[in-house]
């Protein structure tokens, strides 16, 4: 971090908190800040946030291409898996949600989630693929059961985890993310390269890196006995949240825009593959354009922070939708590898966006006591939720009309929902200062 005075400071006015309190608290962070304790959590931080990244990143980025060429799946039945891992996902989501808030700084769960990290490669060799070969209803389920634990859930858990970490210690979250998207850009490279030698080899990969990820997050050490305790999070908390409007608006954009995107992403590589000649050259220059794509997110990082500063959480969030629904139109109108990769690039810049913005709104809006709780419910949980409902669906037009007409349809759809999303929150440049917070713990 360059300036994390001027990070603190920002991050107070972007509050709606520029008062003297909020000040006192901004040195008091600053001190934090400068102790070497502090670097050094802010360090391993950015660490553990490369390596769990890297590891999701080995499992998902070519995960459709895997299922199709390393499984032998239909694009109708790889609906049908992400539809199953999304349903076990809304079971595993709320749970990850409440056990992280209750937990605070322990890290029982993080290390449980990256032990399912360092079992992907066995677990997969052993029991999915035959699975999925042999009986696929079952393969599917129980396939399903620890995709959910461990990318759907798992990743943003962790994400949530520092998150908090971050506010504990003083330092700006979207800088240590910075370090999440390298580790995804790294392992899409190595990935594109590995699944064209074997694509079983790249859950070797995640689990060696999983191993890394536990290591890692066994040396952050906070001292402080206060952070070892959890929120105060109850369903009370929650049923408050829910009379918001602000809650039900992000649990709407997560609904209908951040899902129909997630519907579309989830089989890109196995679009954009299709636009070579030959399966090695489309699947290397996919991963390389989505590791190239996620190097860029995490410039974007740095970027976007003070953007949503300076034009709130809620414009940050518009505007990134009306970006997802013009690349999708983009990609079904010219399908051609040059825009379509100008247009995967352009994903940087609106993930970056949503990903920051949804954690701003949500702690300057809504509450910032279960922060983790709302993220997980209000968005992670509602997206897994309408991908369970649409997936096999979407598969479906995928087979019956291709890849070009079904974007088309889903960006119409994305800016549609975009435009509701702008009438229903509040303009968090205005409203911070009245806005009902609970301070976190």
């Amino acid at each position: 971090m360059k300036n994390p005075k001027r990070a603190i400071k920002n991050f107070c006015d972007g509050c709606g908190k520029n008062t003297p309190e909020a000040r006192l608290t901004s040195r008091h962070q600053l001190t934090m800040w400068k102790s070497n304790m502090n670097r050094k959590i802010y360090i391993l931080s950015c660490m553990a946030l490369f390596m769990a990244v890297f590891t999701v990143s080995s499992l998902a980025s070519l995960y459709g291409n895997w299922l199709e060429f390393g499984v032998g799946l239909s694009r109708t039945e790889i609906g049908i898996v992400q539809s199953r891992n999304a349903l076990l996902s809304l079971l595993v989501l709320p749970l990850f949600g409440v056990i992280s808030d209750k937990l605070g700084s322990r890290k029982n769960l993080i290390y449980t989630i990256g032990l399912l990290f360092a079992a992907s490669y066995p677990f997969v060799l052993y029991v999915y693929k035959p699975l999925l070969q042999s009986n696929f209803t079952l393969g599917a389920l129980v396939g399903a059961l620890y995709i959910a634990s461990v990318w759907l859930a798992g990743l943003a858990t962790i994400d949530s985890f520092f998150e908090k970490v971050s506010r504990r210690q003083g330092f700006e979250f979207g800088q240590a993310r910075v370090f999440a998207s390298f580790g995804w850009a790294v392992a899409a490279i190595v990935a594109g390269y590995v699944i064209a030698i074997d694509p079983d080899y790249i859950f070797v990969v995640s689990s060696i890196s999983g191993l890394l990820f536990i290591v890692v997050a066994s040396l952050i050490k906070e001292e402080t006995a206060t952070n070892s305790q959890g929120s105060s999070f109850n369903l009370a908390t929650l049923k408050e949240v829910s009379k918001t409007k602000d809650f039900w608006g992000i649990c709407f954009f997560s609904a209908f825009v951040i899902s129909i995107y997630n519907m579309y992403d989830l089989q890109f590589s196995v679009f954009f593959t299709s636009l070579f000649d030959k399966y090695e050259s489309g699947v290397q220059f996919a991963s390389f354009v989505i590791g190239i794509q996620t190097f860029f997110e995490g410039i974007m990082m740095f970027i976007c922070a003070g953007l949503i500063v300076k034009f709130g959480a809620k414009n940050c969030l518009i505007f990134a939708g009306v970006l997802t629904a013009f690349r999708m139109i983009m990609t079904g109108v010219a399908p051609y590898p040059t825009p379509v990769t100008i247009s995967k690039l352009l994903h940087a810049v609106e993930w970056t966006l949503i990903l920051l913005s949804m954690f701003k709104y949500i702690a300057s809006m809504i509450t910032e006591k279960a922060c983790s709780t709302v993220y997980l419910v209000g968005s992670v949980f509602v997206v897994q939720f309408f991908t369970f409902l649409f997936s096999g669906a979407v598969g479906g037009l995928y087979d019956e009309y291709g890849f070009e007409q079904t974007y088309i349809w889903m960006g119409i759809a994305i800016f549609i929902f975009t435009c509701i999303t702008a009438l229903i929150l509040t303009n968090d440049k205005k409203g911070a200062n009245n806005a009902t917070l609970h301070p976190a713990k």
